[in-house]
């Protein structure tokens, strides 16, 4: 089992493979809040895609929601 120290102390990045949808949407979004719909429009992908792609990216802790509909890039 390891300890908290030894997470904090060797703190590295992790790496994922990002899934074609994930890789699109993670590409669209960045430090400047984007709004759900804004993403829609710009990828050209279905609704239930992007939601999904967010929900993956936001579980692998790459991005993360805020209110209003709009994410961010971690």
């Amino acid at each position: 089992r390891i300890k908290y120290e030894e997470i904090k102390k060797n703190k590295t990045k992790k790496h994922y493979e990002l899934a074609q949808e994930e890789r699109i949407v993670y590409a669209y979004v960045s430090q400047e809040p984007i709004f759900l719909n804004e993403l829609v429009n710009s990828t050209q992908l279905s609704y239930k895609s992007i939601y999904k792609g967010l929900l993956q990216l936001e579980i692998k802790g790459l991005i993360k929601r805020l209110p209003g509909e709009r994410y961010v890039r971690v």
